[in-house]
């Protein structure tokens, strides 16, 4: 394994990091040089006892994306490759091949999680049931198409979706995957129900033309207050559409 590690400006120079506390901003150094050659932490909370870290610096990273926590307690730095370049030869391959199956990396070079992990995410907070995954959608061809929210919500009238209706259960949703739910209503109230595939179709086209989850959520939203079947990019005042991808290395 490399014994040397590196930092971009582009990241510890970023307002979104500098934005933290000096000691959340010390804790990532450490990790990042306590990481193997991919990027992956086994031993955070060790870090945090050997430099008198705690755990408020921690969730800091996580709320601010400079880390990738998995449920096992391992982590990843998720800007490592834009901080780090290892030459191959000298290398070592990460041992923790289940999580790195989770991710995919942005064009940027960021970690990201993939569709996979994000079903699990659901299946966790209720919002779909495991018998509506298609297996088949979440392997590893959808990890090297970057796909991000490859997810499919059961349309069957076995679905109890009113139940997400309540606030206690809409508190458990991320507000992407609220809006999705939303959506799907609306598309059942104009007698248009989705199928899984119909489905998958929007969560691709909403990757295709939105990075930024928010800008995601306002496409669905819009879609709502239209009457739209299906969601478009924006439109200036000449009728062009618009772009609104941002390559934010920030980002989900």
């Amino acid at each position: 394994m490399a014994e040397k590690r590196m930092f971009s400006k582009t990241i510890v120079r970023s307002d979104a990091f500098l934005d933290m506390s000096a000691t959340a901003q010390l804790l990532y150094f450490h990790l990042s040089m306590e990481a193997d050659d991919e990027g992956f932490v086994d031993n955070p909370n060790m870090v945090m006892r050997v430099i008198n870290s705690n755990k408020n610096d921690f969730d800091l990273l996580v709320a601010k994306k400079f880390v990738i926590t998995f449920d096992d307690g391992l982590i990843v730095i998720k800007h490592w490759f834009i901080n780090n370049y290892i030459r191959a030869d000298r290398s070592k391959a990460t041992t923790y091949t289940n999580q790195k199956e989770l991710l995919f990396q942005k064009e940027n070079g960021a970690y990201s999680l993939s569709g996979r992990q994000l079903v699990d995410t659901w299946l966790t907070n209720g919002c779909i049931d495991k018998s509506s995954i298609d297996k088949s959608s979440i392997d590893k061809s959808s990890i090297d198409k970057n796909r991000t929210e490859e997810i499919i919500i059961d349309d069957s009238p076995k679905q109890k979706e009113p139940k997400a209706k309540t606030k206690a259960n809409r508190d458990n949703f991320t507000p992407f995957e609220q809006a999705i739910i939303d959506f799907k209503q609306h598309r059942k109230q104009m007698k248009s129900p989705m199928t899984d595939k119909a489905v998958k179709l929007i969560l691709n086209k909403l990757d295709s033309l939105a990075d930024n989850t928010q800008d995601k959520i306002t496409l669905l939203d819009t879609a709502i207050e239209h009457g739209w079947k299906t969601v478009y990019a924006p439109k200036d005042n000449k009728g062009n559409s618009i772009n609104i991808k941002k390559k934010n290395m920030f980002d989900e």
